[in-house]
């Protein structure tokens, strides 16, 4: 992927096309290669915003600090219609929202690994269920199928679901083509397990208490980002053990320790600061 990048920077300024990396993660970087490739398109970039400080001190190592801002991811311009509307005078039961990925099946190649780890997320979430009959639990597709997406969220999403009992109080919401929509989903829950990242964005946006399953490094990344506790991220080698049920059942007996602490209003201002140094490359 970062070969192919580079390849699309390299070919547009050999177009005398401009170069802009708007709001992007950069790293975490394994080996010299990969340094390398990303360095040559960090270079011939016109202008980078990255959306973490992680992804900031990464660029400034590469020498291209002239370049970059530290912005933020740029869907935190968006805004859910739920935070203003409200629910009127009766209210909703308690929602856990939960997203799930095949981590192990698409990027491990380990279907046995990915089967045990699902179950034990079940498990742990129908013993928690049990013991929290005010809760209900829905089930996000955030990346849905399709020819190009062979890493999508729904076989996985599906299963869970079907793990899940009683089936009355679980539901899946599926994949939506509007990132409006789907945020909007996200807001109607009360608190939020995230694994795939945007899941993670969008339950920060929704100021909802979150615990980061983090499949990938730009999760974890994420979670310091918006000054998460330690305690709110949950590592796939914790889930055997279970992990997830008892930050859980920690989530549930106080929800606010598990809210971020950066103030959303500064995620969108630095949001927004990486859309102004796209614009004032076009000056009128």
């Amino acid at each position: 992927m970062i070969g192919r990048i580079l390849v699309l920077v390299t070919l547009a300024k050999i177009l005398g096309k401009s170069v802009h990396l708007l709001g992007v993660g950069i790293g975490p970087l394994k080996g010299k290669l990969a340094t390398l490739l990303t360095k040559l398109s960090c270079i011939q970039a016109d202008s980078i915003s990255v959306r973490d400080a992680e992804s900031y001190t990464t660029v400034r190592r590469m020498g291209v600090s002239a370049k970059v801002i530290l912005a933020f991811d740029i869907s935190a311009m968006l805004s859910s219609r739920k935070l203003t509307s409200g629910y009127g005078d009766d209210p909703p039961r308690k929602v856990l929202g939960i997203s799930v990925t095949p981590v192990y099946s698409v990027y491990h190649r380990n279907e046995d690994l990915q089967s045990t780890m699902l179950n034990q997320i079940a498990s742990d979430l129908n013993g928690w269920l049990t013991d929290n009959t005010d809760w209900d639990i829905r089930v996000f597709v955030f990346q849905g199928e399709s020819g190009e997406t062979p890493n999508h969220d729904a076989a996985v999403s599906l299963r869970l679901r079907e793990l899940l009992g009683p089936h009355t109080r679980v539901s899946l919401v599926d994949y939506q083509p509007s990132p409006l929509d789907m945020l909007d989903k996200v807001a109607e829950c009360t608190a939020f397990v995230g694994m795939r990242f945007h899941s993670c964005v969008f339950a920060f946006l929704s100021r909802l208490p979150l615990l980061v399953v983090p499949y990938h490094p730009k999760c974890i990344s994420f979670a310091k980002e918006i000054r998460l506790p330690e305690s709110a991220i949950v590592r796939l080698q914790e889930i055997p053990h279970g992990g997830l049920r008892r930050q859980l059942n920690q989530l549930t007996r106080a929800l606010d320790n598990d809210r971020a602490a950066l103030d959303i209003n500064e995620a969108i201002g630095r949001a927004q600061s990486a859309i102004e140094q796209l614009i004032e490359a076009f000056p009128v």
